[in-house]
């Protein structure tokens, strides 16, 4: 029953992250509809940013962590409770029944099974009780794995565990549930105008795409949620050329580069796909690539201060000069083998290829879907070489990671694939 009390106040804490600092009312109608606005998510990614630097600073986590909790209640209060005449409370109300009660579900689901995958075991989990038991970010350097993957997922982890009641470890892992929640229902809103339908939707997805084990400790499903919002906030930025809509891509980017080393790829991927797209101002462009590179140096200049390395991955320079064309073949048919089995079991990266297959002479006229093509493109590129220049055994190696990957880049076409099928339903 206390498990249950935690799982309920948890989720009361995790919508704070939603509330502010920007304004949860300027939407239409003045409520809580997603639909074409951004602005919970705006001020999800707004937060995550301060969390992941206040990470870095030398403090402990309990002198901080209540003065976060208390200006996001002031929040909360100075842009709802201050603003009630202006909303559609019953609406507002039936989207967060619905997505309570799935998370409220897939909570129990979590609580019942527990066990920890085995790069949670060892290195996520470890990582966050550090943090959990008051290390800052420089004692975290004493890990002897601490180079291998960043901190960012594991120090969430130890943030909202630290704020539950009973402080089981899995209760920081329910914030994974909630932005993967939430990242669904962002694409769910973006399909029907009635609720009732878009509901329908968004459950849906979590049939067709909920596994416990991408909540077992592992950091791809914070990839795949970002990645999905990131599709939504570049789909809206080709609509409407707000500038505005690139400043929280980049921020959504570096949150990606400090949650796992294969999220490097994905920030490149991006910008590279971004400065394709047709017509960009040029004013947008310039100003995109200095954030980008200034989120990229700020992560190496950090790295350079805590003495970590910035690449403690197999691959080296003499292993890829080393490489015969034997070698070669027996990789590239491995990868191929590997990556369409699991392409199979992942609904979204199995229907994406079809799609642009059907739309292949039309795929250039329309910027999202050009800008989907070369993101796909590129992550194909990205997954054979990530694979193919890895000194490590490529069987064992395939076996252990490549769904994963799969998944976690599987969240960007989720948006492609709802509009794609919306344009069939207009059409019937």
């Amino acid at each position: 029953m206390i498990e249950i009390i935690d799982i309920f106040l948890l989720f009361i804490i995790f919508l704070l992250f939603v509330s502010g600092p920007l304004s949860i009312y300027n939407l239409d109608n003045g409520n809580l509809k997603i639909e074409g606005k951004l602005n919970l998510y705006f001020n999800l990614l707004i937060n995550l940013n301060i969390l992941l630097y206040l990470s870095i600073l030398p403090l402990k986590l309990s002198e901080y962590i209540y003065i976060i909790y208390a200006l996001l209640i002031f929040l909360l209060i100075k842009n709802y409770l201050l603003n009630l005449k202006k909303n559609n409370i019953k609406s507002s109300f039936s989207y967060l029944l619905i997505f309570f009660a799935m998370f409220f579900v897939l909570a129990i689901d979590i609580s019942n099974k527990l066990n920890l995958s085995w790069d949670s075991k060892w290195f996520w989990f470890i990582k966050s009780l550090y943090f959990f038991q008051d290390n800052t970010y420089e004692q975290l350097s004493d890990y002897t794995y601490n180079d291998f993957h960043p901190h960012l997922g594991s120090y969430l982890w130890a943030f909202f565990r630290k704020i539950s009641l009973n402080q089981y470890e899995y209760f920081g892992r329910l914030f994974y549930l909630f932005i993967y929640l939430g990242s669904l229902m962002l694409v769910a809103n973006s399909f029907f105008k009635k609720n009732i339908y878009n509901s329908i939707i968004f459950i849906l997805l979590i049939i067709l795409n909920y596994k416990y084990y991408y909540f077992s400790g592992l950091q791809e499903v914070i990839l795949f949620s970002f990645l999905i919002i990131i599709s939504k906030l570049v789909f809206d930025y080709i609509n409407n050329r707000n500038f505005l809509y690139l400043i929280f891509i980049t921020l959504a980017l570096n949150l990606i580069l400090w949650t796992k080393s294969e999220g490097i790829a994905f920030f490149f991927i991006t910008l590279i796909c971004i400065n394709f797209i047709k017509k960009i101002d040029i004013n947008h462009r310039i100003k995109f690539n200095l954030i980008m590179l200034f989120f990229l140096i700020l992560k190496i200049t950090i790295f350079k201060i805590f003495d970590i390395k910035l690449n403690n991955q197999p691959y080296y320079l003499d292993y890829i000069l080393s490489l015969n064309f034997d070698l070669i073949i027996f990789k590239i048919l491995n990868i191929s083998a590997y990556l369409f089995y699991y392409s199979l079991t992942n609904i979204i990266f199995i229907i994406f290829p079809l799609i642009i297959l059907f739309k292949l002479k039309k795929i250039f006229n329309n910027e999202f879907d050009k800008f989907n093509f070369n993101f796909y493109f590129l992550n194909i590129l990205f997954i054979f070489s990530a694979y193919l220049f890895r000194d490590m055994e490529i069987v064992y190696s395939l076996k252990t990671t490549i769904d994963r990957i799969v998944f976690a880049s599987s969240g960007f076409y989720l948006l492609y694939i709802i509009n794609y099928l919306k344009s069939l339903s207009f059409k019937n």
